[in-house]
């Protein structure tokens, strides 16, 4: 919420002129350029798509940006039923993330912002709620604001793979 009106004064700031009135023009034409496959130079959020993973697996340590839930591990989009080792889950959720993003890159403008645009499926998964909450992006180990037990299904999942630490961008 207010992103639009923050993106407004950040382009101000960047043109150098903070009393430049800023069209909501520029503004849609900033945000497309940054995802844009034919703004070499500007995409930087399409590059970090690029480059980014879901999950990663190092050692006995497994990284994602939220968190595993009951009703996440395991879980691909698209995929029917749920993979058992986390390395494979792991690395199929990213080879499906890749996807998504070479499918937008492919067609990056049709179906506006409708379930049909392409790479709508890794867009989905990224917002709370996505994914019929079945994401390593929004999940959260907190209840009230204070750290709640991993749910013995999530431990027992992850611990038969070897996995013994969790590390999250936030709990």
């Amino acid at each position: 919420d207010g992103g639009f009106d923050r993106r407004i004064i950040e382009l101000s700031i960047l043109k150098g002129d903070q009393d430049r009135e800023v069209s909501d023009e520029e503004v849609v034409a900033s945000f497309r350029n940054e995802v844009d496959p034919g703004s070499v130079g500007e995409n930087f959020m399409l590059q970090y798509l690029e480059a980014g993973k879901l999950g990663h697996v190092y050692g006995r340590t497994l990284f994602v940006h939220g968190g595993v839930s009951e009703r996440s591990m395991g879980n691909v989009p698209g995929r029917e039923g749920v993979v058992s080792e986390v390395g494979a889950w792991i690395s199929e959720l990213n080879a499906w993330g890749r996807e998504e993003v070479e499918s937008f890159k492919r067609k990056p403008w049709e179906g506006k912002n409708s379930r049909s645009r392409a790479g709508h499926g890794l867009m989905d998964y990224g917002v709370p709620g996505g994914n019929d909450k079945r994401s390593v992006i929004y999940h959260t180990w907190l209840v009230g604001g204070n750290a709640a037990a991993v749910p013995e299904a999530v431990v027992k999942y992850l611990g038969a793979s070897g996995i013994r630490t969790v590390v999250t961008g936030h709990i």
